[in-house]
């Protein structure tokens, strides 16, 4: 953790609403498009891969037969977002070959953060065994989450499956892709954002990615806005050193915290090439 700021700074350093004043017309923007999307597209809606009122994802399906699949993690620092949002997307993986997933998941404070990792193992768990009827190629998986769903991204990475279920291997993914994500959660502790989160220092540690081994050798590209705050890119910095020959740093030019996500989005930008690449022999 850095101690060279003081609480103010650091709530300045992580609150990302307050950082870019033009967030509402951008969820706008996110939501029109995504309805469009959700509207026209051959995307499968509210799909359940558990009981819970949030154990729902959404599928947008790719025209080439056993694709590899990407699954989205939405951001929202663990308390806020939902999978019908994101549907915006979802272009740019389509097009590349791609099938896309975005599920749900509990959010704090009625849930622990420590419960939100092992909900998407199993939401991942569930897309696993389905492969063969949702039409995509199970040894072919992708992870990428943005801001606390780069977190989940990191905690998926570091998950071994095969001690939730026998039969699955160590580590389900070929790559991850976190974008703008958090893996050093002491900073958050003095900010507002930790009023629905209970961080103390101990649950703080050990929620951290950086603190933890992934559990295979799948490349994690830690990706930044170049606009974004310096603790963003020390984050990013932070995972690609700790997991160190996995981690990947990238910074994409003229981007801050929220408009990064176009670089996926677009079948041209940055972080969709980046995907595309990955998934090549």
């Amino acid at each position: 953790m850095p101690t060279h700021y003081s609480q103010t700074e650091l709530e300045a350093q992580y609150n990302n609403q307050r950082r870019v004043p033009e967030f509402p017309r951008l969820v706008a923007r996110w939501r029109e498009r995504s309805a469009a999307i959700q509207a026209s597209a051959e995307c499968r809606l509210d799909l359940a891969y558990g009981d819970g009122p949030r154990d729902r994802f959404d599928y947008y399906p790719c025209a080439t037969p056993h694709a590899p699949l990407l699954v989205y993690l939405h951001g929202g620092y663990w308390q806020a977002g939902d999978k019908s949002l994101y549907g915006f997307l979802t272009p740019g993986p389509v097009a590349g070959g791609f099938n896309v997933a975005i599920p749900n998941y509990d959010l704090c404070p009625q849930a622990a953060l420590e419960d939100i990792g092992p909900q998407l193992a199993r939401a991942l768990i569930h897309l696993h065994g389905q492969a063969m009827e949702l039409g995509f190629d199970r040894e072919q998986i992708y992870l990428s989450g943005h801001s606390a769903g780069g977190h989940l991204t990191a905690m998926l990475l570091a998950t071994d499956f095969s001690q939730l279920q026998p039969e699955l291997p160590t580590g389900l993914f070929r790559a991850g892709i976190s974008i703008s994500g958090l893996f050093d959660l002491a900073p958050l502790i003095p900010t507002s954002l930790n009023s629905a989160l209970g961080l103390n220092r101990a649950r703080a540690g050990a929620l951290s990615p950086i603190h933890l081994t992934p559990v295979s050798s799948a490349p994690l590209l830690a990706s930044v806005g170049a606009e974004e705050s310096e603790e963003f890119h020390r984050q990013a910095r932070a995972i690609c050193q700790a997991w160190e020959p996995a981690g990947r740093y990238l910074e994409i030019p003229a981007s801050n915290h929220f408009t990064v996500l176009q670089s996926l989005a677009e079948p041209d930008g940055q972080l969709c090439r980046q995907l595309r690449n990955s998934a090549r022999p």
